[in-house]
């Protein structure tokens, strides 16, 4: 048997939703498509978002991303039995890295990808020399926003300290890092790598009603975890990727990646990125920024996006000037925390 049909998912998104409610649609991300549907046609103006998706490659040709992947790279070794030659990064293992891809453009249709492809062990798990490796290219390519959708639960400590090391850095060049939490519950009550780094922003899923799903542990914040596309990509040999991989905290992740992105680009749009793009790019005030969002949800960790990106926006018109000044009214408010706390 070819090893790589045996290549489990990067990550092993959980079902555990499943047994309450098989999640086919995704309420949160279907409202906030509306809001979409005004931005997107907006003249780009400002700096680009960039966001690096580090996790199991993505189908360029597929999903037609060839006008928003920028860059990418593959750490996919050709070591293993079985294996023949390096994969690429513009294939997906699984189509696990497709779907981050195109949840994250579907929130920020404009937003530049730059594509990691992670090295996977033998049970198909990435790797954390390739996890390292990656964060450090990202980090060079000077991207705004790391995202990623997967988890080790344990590290040595020479490991933990590179990982912290490299996403240090990344802090320090006003990277914003994204990642998932565990959706193991009670069997796994610590905190996983490389959520546990101080900095990263640790996501986690949330049901419908915006309620912490309880397998979620260690969250700051919590996103839908279900997706509302039917189709979530396949895998590199041909087959249909796994429905299960569109549940759990690892698509909740790009979900708050592609938020954070919206984020930024709205501010850009404004022309207010001069004056507080870089601020944002900071851990600390885009946190008080979702925190600002939350409130009001269950445990002020649910961003609610119908309040803040309201759905009334797919019927107007970015030509009519009230309707360009009501935009900048609410990315203004969006980013309030930012701008009382100065400096941003």
């Amino acid at each position: 048997m070819n090893l790589v049909t045996r290549i489990q998912p990067v990550i092993n998104a959980q079902t555990h939703i499943e047994g309450r409610e098989r999640i086919e649609t995704n309420t949160w991300l279907d409202n906030i498509d509306k809001f979409v549907s005004f931005v997107k046609n907006m003249p780009e103006t400002g700096r680009e978002v960039k966001i690096a998706v580090i996790d199991d490659g993505v189908d360029k040709l597929q999903e037609d991303f060839e006008d928003s992947i920028i860059a990418g790279i593959s750490f996919f070794s050709s070591h293993k039995s079985g294996i023949v030659g390096t994969r690429p990064y513009y294939f997906s293992s699984n189509g696990h890295g497709t779907l981050i891809a195109k949840t994250i453009r579907r929130l920020c249709p404009k937003v530049k990808l730059y594509v990691a492809r992670l090295d996977q062990g033998l049970n198909g798990e990435p790797t954390i020399e390739s996890a390292i490796k990656a964060i450090s290219w990202a980090t060079a390519m000077g991207v705004d926003i790391i995202s990623m959708s997967w988890t080790f639960p344990v590290l040595r400590d020479s490991e933990s300290r590179r990982l912290s090391e490299v996403i240090d850095e990344a802090h320090k060049n006003n990277i914003l890092t994204f990642s998932s939490v565990s959706d193991q519950g009670y069997n796994q009550p610590d905190i996983s790598f490389p959520a546990k780094i101080p900095g990263v922003f640790r996501i986690g899923t949330a049901r419908h009603s915006g309620v912490p799903d309880d397998l979620s542990q260690g969250y700051e914040f919590v996103f839908s975890g279900g997706s509302s596309v039917a189709n979530v990509g396949q895998s590199e040999e041909g087959n249909t990727a796994n429905f299960n991989m569109a549940l759990g905290s690892s698509f909740a992740t790009a979900l708050a990646s592609g938020h954070a992105a919206l984020i930024l680009h709205c501010v850009e749009l404004c022309d207010l990125g001069d004056e507080y793009g870089n601020g944002l790019r900071k851990y600390q005030n885009m946190k008080d920024i979702f925190r600002v969002m939350a409130s009001g949800s269950p445990q002020s960790s649910y961003i609610r996006a119908e309040k803040w990106f309201p759905a009334s926006f797919e019927n107007k018109d970015w030509m009519e000037d009230e309707d360009q000044d009501e935009f900048r009214r609410r990315i203004t408010a969006i980013i309030a925390p930012c701008i009382v706390n100065r400096p941003c």
